[in-house]
């Protein structure tokens, strides 16, 4: 038979935090209202730093998880970030949730990529088995319709069992779907 697994609900904060005490009321709101996570944005253009502004949710609840959307890799020294996220996680006993990335794609919004290339040339650093492309369809940075001409274009020059984990296997694995594949 099948794993049973609870479904989670999170709440993802884009827009900009402007004190203090509107970040202890969101989260303590989105934990009053049952959500499991609540998750920040990192972009050069928000003010807010996500892992300090974690921090400070992670302190006014008690079993909210909190963490990063997406952090962008290109702006952080990985041993400091890795440090970081360390600290944040003890701090919380265990209620950060991290997310790590390259940024925005050359298609996004801002019309300006932080580093489409820098996840794979990273794979040494981060792992191949913790790489998954993703399209975002049917959000505005979305690679879709050409999700198929960007992934062969980030991917050139991988071997073939690397681009199957980062396209396939690793999703698979991710979410247990393996009963599906």
């Amino acid at each position: 038979m099948g794993t049973t697994r609870k479904i989670r609900f999170g709440v993802a904060v884009n827009s900009e935090i402007t004190s203090a005490k509107a970040c202890v009321e969101i989260a303590r709101k989105a934990e009053g209202l049952g959500y499991s996570t609540m998750l920040f944005a990192d972009h050069m253009s928000r003010s807010s730093a996500p892992l300090v502004i974690s921090m400070a949710a992670l302190s006014a609840t008690t079993s909210l998880r909190v963490g990063t959307q997406v952090l962008a890799n290109p702006f952080r020294n990985p041993s400091i970030l890795a440090k970081e996220i360390a600290s944040l996680d003890m701090l919380s006993d265990g209620r950060f949730e991290p997310g790590i990335g390259a940024g925005w794609p050359s298609t996004s919004r801002t019309g300006r990529s932080d580093s489409d290339q820098t996840g794979i040339d990273m794979r040494d650093r981060i792992g191949i088995d913790r790489i998954t492309f993703e399209t975002d369809y049917p959000h505005s940075d979305s690679t879709w319709p050409e999700s198929r001409e960007v992934a062969a274009r980030l991917l050139q020059g991988l071997d073939q069992e690397s681009i199957v984990r980062i396209l396939r296997t690793n999703a698979i694995e991710l979410f247990e779907l393996r009963e599906f594949s």
